[in-house]
């Protein structure tokens, strides 16, 4: 099982699908295109490397502790 099939049966299981998700990937080529609906579907996306105040900034906009600007 990829990690793409393991966040759809996240997100169609009622005792999961509100647990909030953040993909941090080094497939680039692979999640760029997916990127949009990923997004859409309230997925952010963090390709590696990336910056740890990126990282932190991102979860806490995850939780709600920080809006997106």
């Amino acid at each position: 099982m990829n990690g793409f099939e393991v966040l759809n049966l996240l997100q169609l299981d009622p005792d999961t699908a509100s647990i909030p998700v953040l993909l941090c990937t080094a497939a680039v080529h692979d999640v760029q295109a997916q990127e949009p609906a990923l997004r859409q579907r309230g997925i952010p996306v963090l390709f590696k490397p990336f910056d740890l105040d990126d990282l932190l900034r991102t979860i806490r906009r995850i939780l709600g502790e920080e809006t997106e600007s």
